[in-house]
């Protein structure tokens, strides 16, 4: 597959992709022995699980998330969508109100996790794998 093999003229230290079929590995590029962080890809995925719990009727995309650590008037839309006032990363100390601005904020996926956790009664990695990853076969 031609962009699979760009990955071999990429001057980076390490990369690695594939093409998974219904049965499985099709064909891929880069090492089979590395583990790779996750990093911000975590956030697609706990995105979706949060979409499956909004599916299930446990969650709501205009839920409140005060309970949850969130600041006044924000909601999980809001965390989704990085418009929740939360900063960066640190405390959970808003730099403005929900609706105002966009900020990457990880401490928003972080009120995110509890607010699901609050709902479900699982911490927010087991309800991803309950939700996704076993689901979707994504297990290691």
């Amino acid at each position: 597959m031609a962009a699979l093999d760009q990955i071999d003229r990429w001057d980076v230290p390490t990369v690695a992709a594939g093409v998974i079929g219904p049965d499985g590995l099709l064909t891929g590029r880069g090492p089979t022995d590395r583990t790779f962080p996750l990093a911000s890809v975590s956030k697609v995925l706990a995105a979706i699980a949060v979409h499956v719990a909004v599916e299930e009727g446990t969650v709501g995309l205009d839920d409140d998330v005060t309970g949850a650590g969130g600041p006044e008037g924000a909601t999980v839309r809001h965390l989704l969508a990085h418009a929740s006032g939360l900063p960066p990363d640190g405390d959970r100390t808003p730099l403005g109100p929900p609706e105002r601005k966009r900020i990457y904020s990880n401490v928003g996926f972080e009120v995110l996790g509890d607010h699901v956790a609050g709902r479900t009664g699982l911490a927010m990695d087991d309800y991803v794998r309950a939700a996704l990853v076993e689901p979707l076969g994504l297990g290691a």
